[in-house]
């Protein structure tokens, strides 16, 4: 059997050209009819979307979402379509400590670090509120924090209010030239490479949302988890495909990016091509948790599909899981080539599992040196700990930050419709989140100032 696969590996290779020729004709630009709106109304909308950070007569700071263009639905967006075809499709700097994009970040980050660790979350001014409430609840718990600001004006806001800040607004706007056509992914994206930076620095890095809040320090379970794991992620249930794999897919919500992993740096700019040739791009703005999710099989040459195909190829070569309080103590799950599960079920490797289970990636993935039987290791974090979907109030004994699951007000809270294709979240959005932040007592700011506590 195995003979027969290996004689249809040519095969297989002409074929996975051909998916990669037709998944580039797909990604071509949408027709007038997918564009947004109908070709007779285009000239009356703005080029690009609007934002601003004063707003009225006279002029004030705008509320956090207040300043950016309304009109917003699901199906289409309130300015003309933009044709992605003459944009690049790699990142326009690349994630080194070396690199000139990153050289500050790493000497602030050099300052703030503890026992090697980093945590970070990227926002831009309309953020400002949730990342000092993030940083608050980081403070607090005594955790080496800091924020990648993405505009000038979110620098000097958080350098004002004494939050050590990192300036990526040169970096932000060098993704203009790229397919990431939306400020939301332009933002997701950046933060992923500035973290990535700083692990080839030498630091472990915890990333998250700015919407996170920390109700107890996570820093003693990374410290505790097993050597050898390069990157832990949150688990999801989107996209479809990762949990038909595996169970559960893998979020970059909270992202633990430990240094020296010789193949991580590999992984990660596959992780960044394939977020920005996804063929979603057009609709969702989840350009991080799509590449993440794409790149555990290999592309094939083009660098634009995703297949699983048979044996020498880089799928999940194993899988095992351990209790998050001991050591590495068993191999659950095996992986290869179909993929073929053995020990455990996929059905016990869901979203809702409170394991550590670890994904090796084999050596054959590209970016791994050829003497090293395995790659890369990705740990998929304990759900009761770090949960990403369910109801806060069950979860809160257990869990370390708070990263989505339902609140007392967001229940009660009608729904507006899916917000995957907005250019930048408007009043009611930021308004929303921190009335689920206050219902739950995860407010962090002083009410009447909103001075740090």
């Amino acid at each position: 059997m195995f003979a027969l696969a290996r004689g249809l590996k040519p095969l297989l290779l002409a074929l996975a050209a051909l998916l990669c020729d037709a998944q580039q004709a797909a990604a071509r630009p949408p027709s007038r009819r997918h564009a947004g709106r109908a070709a007779s109304h285009r000239a009356e909308l703005p080029a690009a979307p609007t934002h601003s950070t004063l707003c009225g007569v006279p002029p004030r700071t705008c509320r956090p979402g207040e300043g950016n263009l309304k009109g917003y639905e699901m199906w289409s967006q309130p300015y003309a379509h933009v044709d992605e075809k003459d944009f690049r499709a790699t990142p326009p700097h690349v994630a080194e400590a070396r690199s000139p994009h990153y050289a500050a970040l790493v000497r602030l980050a050099r300052g703030v670090e503890r026992r090697g660790v980093v945590v970070v979350a990227a926002a831009d001014f309309d953020y400002r509120e949730l990342a000092e409430n993030w940083y608050a609840s980081a403070r607090r718990l005594g955790m080496p924090a800091l924020v990648l600001a993405l505009d000038a004006e979110a620098c000097e806001h958080f350098r004002a209010r004494g939050l050590p800040a990192a300036n990526l607004t040169t970096n932000l706007l060098e993704w203009h030239t790229t397919r990431l056509q939306r400020h939301i992914q332009r933002a997701l994206m950046e933060r992923l490479l500035a973290a990535t930076a700083l692990a080839d620095a030498g630091m472990n890095v915890l990333l998250t949302d700015a919407t996170a809040v920390f109700v107890a320090d996570p820093l003693p379970f990374f410290h505790a988890a097993p050597a050898g794991v390069d990157l832990f992620v949150q688990r999801d249930s989107y996209p479809a495909s990762a949990v038909r794999t595996l169970g559960t897919a893998l979020s970059p919500a909270i992202c633990y990016l430990r240094a020296g992993g010789a193949g991580l740096a590999g992984f990660m700019r596959r992780v960044f091509v394939r977020g920005m040739i996804e063929f979603y791009l057009r609709w969702t703005n989840a350009v991080g948790l799509l590449g993440l999710n794409g790149t555990r099989h290999p592309p094939p040459p083009c660098l634009s599909t995703s297949l699983t195909l048979p044996i020498g190829y880089a799928v999940p070569r194993s899988m095992y899981s351990f209790a998050h309080e001991k050591a590495l103590v068993s191999r659950a799950l095996i992986i290869e080539s179909g993929p073929r599960l053995v020990g455990i079920t996929k059905k016990a490797n869901t979203e809702r599992s409170n394991a550590t289970t670890v994904i090796e990636l084999s050596r054959h993935f590209k970016g791994c040196a050829a003497d090293v039987k395995v790659c890369v290791r990705i740990g998929l974090l304990p759900y009761d700990k770090f949960p990403r979907h369910g109801v806060w109030r069950k979860l809160r004994s257990t869990a370390l930050v708070y990263t989505g699951p339902s609140t007392k007000a967001s229940r009660k809270r009608k729904f507006r419709g899916h917000r995957l294709r907005l250019d930048r979240y408007d009043e009611v959005d930021f308004d929303n989140m921190v009335a689920s932040l206050k219902s739950e007592g995860l407010w962090m700011l002083n009410s009447t100032d909103d001075a740090l506590l």
